[in-house]
């Protein structure tokens, strides 16, 4: 079994917000940075992001421009998303979310959801990720579970690169 302690190099502690709405509107630069930076590069392909409280189209096209910014263009990653704790998305944040998820076709190696245990969340999730046509994706209680899952995803894919090159 895997252990990740929580000084790992690439384990950044999450920025607070507060709860409440991002728009661009409503929102500070520092805010900008703090939800950016709760998605980062945990590890080597392996990307990990930590839902804002209330999910918005605003906050999920901060993270988009941030993903562009951590990989690059064809890179193959594994995403784990923390939502425990988050408010379920609305209709529009996810038809949003399932329109960049289907640009994201193909790089996805496998998606780690964390829920919490969240029934509301886990059923939006597992939904979301049909219509895109993800097969690839575990939907966890904890982040360290999501952690071990992520690495064995990703290391089967790097195993696998290798056999075929």
């Amino acid at each position: 079994m895997k252990t990740i302690s929580s000084d790992a190099p690439n384990h950044s502690p999450i920025p607070p917000l507060q709860n409440r709405i991002y728009q661009s509107h409503n929102t500070t630069p520092a805010e900008i940075l703090s939800i950016s930076h709760r998605m980062f590069v945990f590890s080597p392909q392996i990307v990990l992001t930590h839902q804002v409280p209330q999910p918005s189209l605003y906050t999920l096209s901060l993270f988009q421009k941030r993903l562009k910014e951590l990989t690059s263009e064809n890179q193959r990653f594994v995403m784990i998303v923390n939502s425990a704790g988050t408010r379920k998305p609305d209709n529009e944040y996810r038809k949003a979310l399932v329109k960049w998820l289907k640009i994201l076709e193909g790089r996805l190696i496998h998606a780690c959801v964390v829920t919490g245990g969240s029934r509301v969340l886990n059923a939006s999730a597992k939904i979301i990720l049909q219509i895109v046509g993800v097969q690839n994706a575990t939907f966890l209680h904890t982040l360290d579970e999501a952690i071990e899952i992520a690495i064995d995803y990703r290391d089967a894919d790097i195993h696998q690169n290798r056999k075929l090159a």
